[in-house]
């Protein structure tokens, strides 16, 4: 297999494969370690051809306009139980590098125990932390690990302990101000901001008030 980067304004890239006797399977192409193709053959390619030319398009959020792309292409065989060691070329297509990465903010709140017992909950502090660290992990892919802040106010830190990364203080009032004091401290305009509440609601007023 070999693969030639784009030229100029095209953003296809040029791959060619070489079929070694275990037939062409899946071509696999990812930009800047992030996966975009994950079969880029294409309708039509004929697994037992001894050789095929493909054009990828790499068009594709994770291309960064004016800074030096990393471009890595693997192909397995037929079957799909061997894979190439990989090919990796380097393109800088035309434009201005984008400004910096904006900073993910995520709130996650889960709430499963409360001062009357009958209101407890099984899974809101479980929902919780699986969700911060679904984030956690999302964010970091698609953000960095330092444009990714999340944190977990749960119930039930013993039984759901925060994941990997995640910041975690019990859910009070107190803590989720001073959360949102500090967020609003640093965030700028073009950061993301998300909050996740898992846990009862409650009418405030009586029957006619305010449901929070």
């Amino acid at each position: 297999m070999s693969a030639q980067a784009p030229a100029g304004a095209d953003p296809n890239l040029k791959v060619n494969l070489t079929n070694r006797g275990g037939g062409l399977g899946r071509v696999v192409v990812a930009v800047n370690g992030v996966e975009v193709h994950g079969d880029a053959r294409g309708e039509g390619l004929d697994a037992n051809a001894r050789s095929a030319s493909l054009k990828v398009d790499l068009t594709s959020p994770q291309l960064v306009p004016g800074q030096d792309n990393t471009i890595e292409v693997k192909v397995y065989n037929k079957d799909g139980s061997i894979s190439s060691r990989g090919v990796v070329v380097h393109w800088t297509p035309a434009g201005r590098a984008a400004p910096e990465k904006p900073h993910l903010f995520a709130v996650v709140m889960g709430v499963s125990k409360y001062d009357n017992p009958q209101l407890n909950l099984n899974f809101s502090a479980k929902d919780a932390r699986d969700m911060a660290g679904a984030l956690q992990l999302g964010g970091q892919r698609l953000l960095g690990a330092d444009h990714t802040h999340v944190t977990l106010l749960s119930s039930s830190p013993q039984e759901w302990p925060a994941p990997a990364g995640v910041a975690y203080l019990s859910p009070t009032r107190a803590h989720l101000e001073q959360v949102f004091d500090d967020i609003g401290k640093t965030a700028h305009h073009e950061d993301i901001l998300l909050v996740y509440c898992a846990g009862h609601g409650l009418t405030v007023g009586g029957v006619e008030g305010q449901y929070c």
